[in-house]
């Protein structure tokens, strides 16, 4: 049911934040975990016709948010726009050359998921869930986006700079695909 995807949508967004949130001095790991997990399933959702997949974008970007909330974790999110330009690439690299619906899919996506990532994110209520272990990191960074982003200039900055990219990089596709 449509209850039962948001929520999934919803625990692996939180679980990917709490992971990487309690190992923000490993990036090699947040890095990895990104691209495994949070960039494959994105891939996914571009490619398939899935109807929760604007749950999944507006919960990645409310993530992709949080990582713009701290200069500790702006390589990560760096990493994810780079990964994301490079996912984009493939994407339209790897079409068939017959494949106009899954073209026009695939795009009309891109646009939705960019779009998502400009838009602010309202606060939202969070459970207090507390994990505690012997080892608790007590000075762990939070990444679930706030009303308004502080950094708000840089991430846009930086989300503009990725969609000149894309933007290219459909011009180049273009060229190579639909002139006669």
């Amino acid at each position: 049911s449509k209850s039962e995807s948001v929520a999934v949508v919803e625990a692996f967004i939180e679980c990917l934040r709490y992971v990487v949130t309690k190992n923000i001095s490993d990036p090699a790991l947040c890095n990895s975990l990104i691209k495994s997990h949070l960039l494959s399933t994105l891939e996914w959702y571009f490619t398939d016709d899935s109807s929760s997949y604007k749950t999944f974008f507006s919960q990645t970007a409310g993530f992709v948010q949080g990582l713009a909330q701290s200069d500790s974790t702006k390589p990560l999110l760096n990493f994810f726009f780079e990964a994301l330009k490079d996912l984009f690439n493939l994407l339209l690299s790897t079409l068939p050359k017959d494949s106009k619906n899954k073209e026009i899919l695939i795009s009309c996506k891109q646009i939705e998921f960019l779009h998502c990532l400009k838009q602010t994110h309202k606060k939202k209520r969070y459970s207090k869930v507390k994990f505690t272990t012997e080892h608790s990191d007590h000075n762990s960074i939070n990444l679930k986006p706030k009303e308004t982003l502080d950094n708000n200039d840089v991430y846009l900055e930086d989300l503009n700079t990725i969609v000149v990219s894309v933007c290219l990089v459909y011009v180049t596709f273009i060229q190579e695909n639909h002139t006669k």
